[in-house]
């Protein structure tokens, strides 16, 4: 009796056990709440912070185009590209830094304005040929013309010298008048000392001066085509200032092109830049003295 009662009690406590497990797993139903009204659209009309999309302008694009379009190079996507800036990983680093070289390729009205300043340079240098070339003809006449008034002065003293000894010796013979004496005195000391001549050659030289001078030719630009630049600073407003020179020459005659002006980030390039891009351009022509030279 005493067995059967503990079995019966041992059974009541494991159903009452279980029936606690149970009672925690059921799941609490929670009531739902109530439907809200949906809340108004924004509309761009009544909401001025939203701005409307820009339109993209989608075009049919081909490799090759892309690739243009990209300026790609050898270099581009590199993780690691060495040419004068710092290291960059997946982006281009545009920043330049004072020193890096770049070229100034000269055209449009760049080119217009160092033709005119060549030609006047050009024009000038004629004009000097032309004063020199006249110089020394004027020289060279003065020289003639004393040299021909002491032969006058020379000719005329042996005259006087031969028309005494013609005197003295009784030479003229039947024509002793003075005009006989003195054209035989002259023919005498022709004989001897030949009346000077003008000298041909300065006739000559008198009309070809000026037409020795070169005629006016366009000027040859190909030396300065493009002009080897660096930069020399960056300004405030984050462009950069670039100068560089060129040698040329001029009929003969060294010269130097100095070119300076500022240039955007944008259009900077290690390659070369158009002159038409760059801001406040000043293109200047020197002349190269013997001293800079040596």
């Amino acid at each position: 009796m005493k067995k059967m009662f503990l079995s019966l009690s041992t059974v009541i406590l494991t159903l009452a056990f279980y029936g606690c497990a149970t009672m925690e797993e059921i799941p609490v139903v929670e009531k739902k709440p109530d439907a809200t009204d949906p809340e108004p659209l924004v509309k761009y009309s009544t909401e001025p912070n939203y701005s409307p999309v820009a339109d993209r302008d989608y075009r049919q694009m081909t490799r090759q185009k892309m690739e243009d379009e990209s300026a790609l190079n050898a270099g581009a996507g590199s993780l690691w590209v060495m040419e004068g800036q710092t290291s960059y990983l997946f982006a281009q680093n545009k920043q330049r830094r004072p020193g890096d070289p770049t070229r100034i390729k000269i055209e449009g009205a760049a080119l217009k304005q160092l033709e005119t300043k060549v030609s006047t340079i050009s024009e000038l240098l004629n004009q000097l040929e032309e004063q020199r070339k006249q110089a020394e003809f004027d020289q060279k006449k003065l020289d003639e013309d004393k040299k021909m008034d002491e032969a006058k002065k020379l000719r005329l003293a042996e005259i006087e010298k031969e028309k005494d000894n013609i005197l003295t010796n009784g030479l003229a013979g039947n024509n002793a008048t003075a005009e006989g004496i003195q054209k035989l005195a002259e023919e005498n000391v022709n004989k001897r000392m030949p009346a000077a001549i003008p000298d041909p050659k300065l006739k000559k030289e008198e009309k070809v001066v000026s037409a020795n001078l070169k005629k006016e030719e366009k000027p040859d630009l190909k030396d300065v085509e493009f002009i080897a630049s660096r930069i020399v600073e960056k300004t405030p407003e984050g462009m950069y200032k670039i100068s560089g020179q060129q040698m040329m020459m001029i009929q003969k005659r060294p010269y130097k092109v100095i070119a300076t002006g500022m240039v955007r980030p944008e259009d900077f390039d290690d390659q070369s830049i158009s002159s038409g891009k760059i801001f406040e351009p000043q293109y200047d022509i020197i002349h190269i003295k013997k001293t800079e030279k040596q």
